[in-house]
């Protein structure tokens, strides 16, 4: 098992890697992004952690993407 020595907050503030996030741009066209923030954002319209993306009305007329909070990446 591969253990990170990255703080907390830092974990939750990565992105995806654009290689990745392009491939599947490519198929799906993503029109929103829902956690992000103005320095790790990959879709002109995001949400912010503020926002709750959860609780909120997101009409995003298209594919949502949603990149994981790697400080929790195992479910419970």
């Amino acid at each position: 098992m591969l253990i990170s020595h990255t703080p907390k907050p830092f974990k939750d503030r990565w992105r995806t890697p654009i290689e990745v996030f392009r491939a599947f741009d490519a198929e799906f066209n993503f029109k929103l992004e829902a956690a992000a923030d103005k320095s790790n954002a990959l879709c002109k319209a995001f949400l912010t952690e503020q926002q709750d993306a959860l609780k909120c009305d997101r009409n995003s007329k298209g594919a949502i993407f949603c990149n994981p909070p790697y400080s929790r990446l195992c479910p419970g």
